[in-house]
């Protein structure tokens, strides 16, 4: 018997053997100018590691894309493949959200389609239509004509991802997964009944054990794993399992996507300070204002869409609630915000200032919140709305001259309680905020000296008064139909 067919024998005999560890550390593009190469791929926004030249006849330029673990080499005497002969692969959590991305970047990528990655002939335009894991894709080409496919890949399927080792690709990643282990321990505890009033001492490794099976892909629609302290856990699928105490995978995503949140008129001022006040708490945002992709207050990513338009046309209000649906899932939040104001003596408004008043400030709230409710009650999962009005409604001040405007501010106010009583039981909140003077672009023409002298506090509201009064109303479950002033005093009388 040879030697190799001994050690052949010998392998197959001891499946104990230890496994070394291969991890794919990079792919060699092969290209024709490397100076151009390097500009585009560094125009992608991938990471530049090294740019080695050793004389005349060697030079290796080293890139890693954003979350990647895996880079890409070009360069002179790398590779004796033929420029453009390449073919790679790379995966998104969004891949309408990485087409625009493209896009921005300059970078002629094909549109969001479905069928065949490979056969351009087999390519159906738009997303896959059931949103499926590794079936919506873009494609894209070096200017040497390698080519590059993009999938959107949203949960592995199983046996991708070795159980016995999870890893992130960014912090954003990581904090996903654990809001999504958070959501679905919730509803385990409450399957359990360990809501009311007594705490999991073992969440810690209930949320590990869930998070490796999630990444393995193992968590079944059935999965009967029960973790107790100082026992070793056990996970199988059956049709004849007991109740789930994991959430379902469908079950896990809807209940972690349930904290989106829509915020108007968010390119600046209150509007922009609760969008990102909203993003760290690890909210999905949709933020939009008339021209917010222009503002750069934001840039697009897995945990924010931007919605340009005025919200007083109905088919941007539905866009807006149309975004957030297929971008997260679901809607537990709106943010009223976007208003124009603007002040003149009552003799002065015009029948055209009425129609701009009334178009942002009254018809925006009425068709964003409208989709919202609809989409809350589709939910059945309740829902807050907080709204922006302003302290003057109820403490008019002679030089003030915003009598017209206040008619829609009042208006606002006094629907915000209507809704509040008609919505309770479907457990939909209605609140709102009514900010005095506040320190944004509004007043940059406005003496501060004057604006202090406009509540009895003698002081002016920060953004960030108004985020964190936003911030309560949106998340205090047992408060709704609540007008709540932030204006230093000023709405309690004469000071």
């Amino acid at each position: 018997m040879s030697q190799t067919a001994s050690s052949s024998k010998q392998q197959k005999l001891d499946p104990g053997v230890a496994r070394v560890d291969m991890k794919f550390e990079v792919s060699l593009i092969p290209v024709s100018d490397v100076d151009r190469a390097k500009e585009f791929y560094t125009k992608l926004g991938w990471r530049l590691d090294d740019d080695i030249v050793m004389g005349d006849d060697f030079r290796v330029v080293q890139l890693t894309p954003p979350g990647s673990a895996s880079s890409i080499s070009f360069g002179k005497g790398v590779t004796p493949a033929k420029p453009g002969s390449f073919r790679g692969g790379l995966i998104v959590s969004d891949i309408e959200a990485a087409q625009r991305e493209l896009v921005a970047r300059g970078i002629n990528a094909s549109e969001v389609f479905h069928g065949s990655p490979f056969s351009p002939a087999g390519r159906i335009s738009g997303p896959d239509p059931e949103r499926k894991s590794y079936s919506s894709y873009v494609a894209f080409e070096d200017p040497d004509g390698n080519a590059w496919i993009v999938q959107e890949v949203t949960r592995r399927a199983p046996g991708r991802i070795d159980p016995a080792k999870m890893t992130f690709a960014s912090a954003n990643d990581l904090a996903s997964a654990i809001r999504r282990a958070a959501a679905a321990h919730e509803q385990h505890e409450k399957r359990d009944g360990q809501h009311k009033g007594q705490t999991d001492a073992n969440w810690p490794n209930w949320y590990a054990e869930y998070m490796t099976a999630e990444q393995a892909g193992t968590i079944c629609l059935q999965s009967v794993t029960k973790l107790t302290p100082g026992h070793q856990s056990r996970r199988e699928c059956s049709s004849q399992a007991p109740t789930a105490i994991y959430l379902t995978a469908k079950e896990a995503d809807l209940a972690s996507k349930q904290k989106t949140v829509i915020v108007t008129g968010a390119s600046q001022g209150i509007g922009a300070g609760v969008a990102q006040s909203f993003l760290d708490r690890g909210y999905n945002v949709v933020a939009n204002s008339r021209n917010i992709r222009k503002s750069d207050s934001f840039i697009e990513s897995d945990h924010l869409a931007l919605v340009d338009g005025s919200i007083g046309e109905s088919a941007v209000a539905a866009k807006i609630v149309e975004t957030a649906v297929q971008k997260f899932g679901s809607i537990g939040a709106l943010v009223n915000n976007a208003g124009i104001f603007f002040t003149k003596p009552f003799t002065g408004y015009t029948a055209d200032d009425f129609r701009a008043l009334s178009s942002t400030n009254l018809e925006g709230f009425i068709f964003v919140t409208q989709g919202v409710v609809k989409q809350m009650l589709a939910q059945k999962s309740g829902g807050s709305v907080v709204t922006i009005t302003a302290a003057l409604v109820v403490n008019p001040i002679a030089g003030v001259t915003a009598s017209v405007p206040m008619i829609t501010k009042g208006g606002l106010e006094a629907v915000t309680l209507s809704l509040a009583a008609e919505y309770a039981k479907e457990k939909i909140r209605f609140n709102a905020v009514a900010p005095g003077a506040v320190d944004t672009p509004l007043h940059k023409n406005n003496p501060k000296d004057f604006l202090k002298t406009l509540s009895p506090m003698g002081t002016i509201s920060d953004v960030k008064d108004i985020v964190e009064a936003v911030a309560y109303l949106t998340e205090a479950r047992h408060v709704t139909g609540e007008v709540l002033h932030v204006d230093g005093g000023a709405h309690s009388g004469k000071w």
